[in-house]
């Protein structure tokens, strides 16, 4: 459970830079902040993927400096637009858009009103005044045209207009008018969604369009024959009228009749630029910069680089290969959001390697405090049997020697037995620690075993009036193992059991099976364990910081043999100490069904 708990807060970690360059890109987003940068990666997109094929089917006869100064100063008399009407008329299907408001009267309506019924296909522009009055043809010419349609477009704030509004107030959009038109006599072409804003695709520089002078035209210069069956929009594209910004024209500028245009193209062939929605757009930079930490995080500073680079690489060949196929991808938001995903995830990373570096260093200073603390104690207790039986000898050689010499020879074999017992353990951890030892397997019969593990020490417990309990369960599997391994472990937890409990107490050795595990605890009561210390208590070289007059010394070896013991059986060793009543939990993983 310690073991996923920990993955669970690593792989939370790993997400953590992320979802907060997340958030910060998310508030970014919803204040505006990208749009100047998304304007400009919308021209880059442009720009990257360069000029598509012009629709045949669409032509411009413009009014342009040229015509202005063959023909004179602009605006014309009706008289101009008769001409080019009868002009036109010569080639069948065609249909006529006027990007032209003729919204005031002239003596000559009745002439173009004439004209434009004689051509049967012409559509007329409206618009609105800055108070939001209509400004709509003469009825006299509204009448006779087949349609009209709106030219009110909105550019953004770097110039360039990127979507038209569909139908205002019933109104169609002066494209959308020529397209139902061109359907009457021509084909059926599909209409797209009218409810919706219509993103222009713009085709490339407006001087690959088919455009012809207003003045060549009706002075017979063009074939008629050029118009046959195509739409045709005739606007000032003259310098100083209209002037228009796209991603391909911005010195010198297009005009608002090519923006009609494109859009009619745009419909001819069914490539309407469709945007990523914005709700889409917030859920991505949420999903995505939580992704992105946890793919790089944990790694070196350059690959963690390389990986945001490539990334950031990735990203924009899929928005050009988006945007090839008609989709119009947000460009700078996502590099923005893995700029700083990777930029958070590598700061994190060193902050945490920083604490995680501070971390060690404690513990390597605390861990040479406790060898300093050990050395000091290992040389009292290597030197104190050595000088106890150094005085045993003297007094043994003494005169006066003879008459208690049996008393030195015990203290000479208690001291000598101190001296082993130390040496031994010092020696044992070296070997566990190496893994020299060799394991020697046999089968385990836990209730005879058990008892007698344990009488050693309930003759010890009943010498310092303490109480030592055996609880064993019947039902426990027999098992096979290093049992010397295991004996080892268990005195050392008895002996640590005996000797930091104080008289009165009672100490308990349990043995059950638990989900296929086969649990043994070692429980003392009248002891406690700070709990600050419980995470040291088997490092070596540790004690356990106590002042009870029961205190015992130590060496701080014993948990120490006992985890490299455990380690050695593949089991588990687990300490609780708490209510002044401490438990060592040692799990066994036991395959016997009988333990299921």
């Amino acid at each position: 459970m310690t073991w996923i708990l920990s993955k669970s807060c690593k792989s939370h970690g790993r997400l953590l830079p992320g979802l907060l360059a997340a958030l910060v890109i998310a508030g970014l987003l919803k204040l505006g902040w990208f749009q100047p940068l998304e304007q400009i990666g919308y021209r880059l997109l442009f720009q990257l993927r360069g000029s598509r094929p012009t629709d045949s089917r669409v032509v411009v006869i413009e009014i342009d400096d040229q015509s202005i100064q063959q023909l004179g100063r602009f605006p014309w008399p009706r008289q101009q637009y008769v001409e080019l009407l009868d002009r036109l008329k010569q080639s069948e299907a065609n249909v006529l858009v006027i990007d032209l408001l003729l919204s005031e009267a002239s003596s000559d309506d009745v002439l173009l009103a004439e004209a434009i019924a004689r051509h049967g296909r012409v559509v007329l522009a409206s618009a609105w005044d800055a108070e939001g009055k209509p400004l709509l043809p003469v009825p006299a010419l509204q009448e006779n045209a087949i349609a009209t349609g709106h030219i009110l477009v909105r550019s953004d704030s770097d110039g360039i207009v990127r979507s038209v509004t569909p139908l205002l107030q019933s109104q169609p959009a002066l494209g959308i008018a020529a397209i139902q038109a061109y359907r009457l006599v021509r084909e059926n072409v599909p209409l797209p969604d009218l409810q919706q804003p219509l993103w222009l695709n713009w085709f490339g520089p407006i001087q690959a369009a088919q455009h012809y002078s207003f003045a060549e035209v009706i002075q017979g210069r063009i074939d008629p024959q050029e118009f046959q069956d195509k739409i045709i929009l005739l606007g000032v594209t003259a310098t100083g009228f209209d002037p228009l910004i796209t991603p391909f024209d911005q010195t010198p500028p297009a005009s608002n009749v090519d923006l009609h245009a494109t859009l009619i193209q745009n419909v001819l062939q069914q490539n309407l630029l469709r945007p990523i929605p914005s709700l889409w757009l917030l859920l991505g930079v949420l999903g995505v910069g939580p992704l992105c930490s946890w793919m790089i995080a944990e790694r070196g500073i350059v690959r963690q680089t390389l990986g945001t680079v490539g990334l950031c690489c990735t990203w924009g060949m899929a928005s050009l290969l988006l945007f090839q196929v008609n989709y119009l991808p947000p460009l700078v938001t996502p590099l923005a959001l893995l700029g700083l995903t990777g930029c958070t995830t590598a700061i994190y990373d060193r902050i945490r390697k920083t604490g995680q570096l501070q971390q060690q260093v404690e513990v390597l200073q605390q861990s040479d405090f406790f060898k300093e603390d050990f050395l000091r104690t290992a040389t009292h207790e290597l030197r104190a049997p050595v000088a106890n039986m150094q005085t045993a000898l003297d007094l043994l050689k003494s005169p006066y020697g003879q008459e208690n010499w049996q008393e030195y020879v015990q203290i000479l074999e208690e001291e000598c037995h101190r001296e082993m017992m130390l040496v031994n353990d010092l020696l044992d951890l070296q070997r566990l620690q190496a893994g020299i030892d060799s394991k020697r397997l046999e089968t385990l019969y836990w209730q005879d075993w058990l008892q007698e593990v344990a009488t050693p020490f309930r003759v010890r417990a009943e010498a310092k009036q303490q109480y030592l309990k055996l609880c064993v369960s019947p039902d426990l599997p027999n098992l096979t193992l290093d049992t010397a391994s295991l004996r080892r472990l268990l005195a050392e937890l008895l002996n640590n059991a005996c000797k930091y409990s104080p008289a009165g107490a009672e100490i308990e050795l349990r043995a059950e099976c638990r989900a296929s595990t086969i649990v043994l605890q070692v429980c003392n009561t009248g002891a406690q364990i700070p709990p600050e210390q419980l995470n040291q208590n088997f490092e070596p070289f540790y004690r356990v910081s106590d002042t009870q007059a029961w205190y015992e010394e130590g060496t701080g070896l014993g948990l120490a043999i006992v985890k490299k013991l455990a380690e050695r059986l593949n089991a588990e060793i687990q300490v609780q100490s708490h209510s002044k009543i401490t438990t060592f939990t040692l799990l066994l993983p036991s395959t016997d069904r009988s333990c299921l």
